[in-house]
């Protein structure tokens, strides 16, 4: 079996802007935040418990410069489902002031 090594004089990077691919990066970023965002409502517990370990992996590095809207969705979200809970008491009737 022969063994070929490439030799570094003959490599040449890919000829990609750097602004180029910085827009894109941060595009990707973009859409992967917005798909585990989607999910953190999601009523299967293993999953949303998975997504909000990610979202607060990515959190230490891109908040809150990269991801100015993260808090506010997650205030949205907190309130929204403290609605809705208190929605679903109301109608099973656990609602004490009723």
């Amino acid at each position: 079996m022969e063994v070929i090594f490439v030799h570094e004089e003959r490599y040449s990077a890919p000829s990609v802007a750097r602004s180029s691919l910085f827009k894109t990066l941060s595009i990707e970023k973009a859409v992967i935040r917005g798909l585990l965002l989607s999910t953190l409502d999601d009523p299967n517990r293993k999953l949303y418990t998975a997504t909000s370990m990610a979202v607060a992996a990515i959190v230490v590095y891109e908040w809150p410069e990269s991801w100015p809207d993260l808090l506010p969705f997650l205030l949205k979200l907190i309130g929204d489902q403290t609605s809705m809970n208190e929605g679903v008491e109301k109608e099973r009737g656990c609602n004490s002031t009723r």
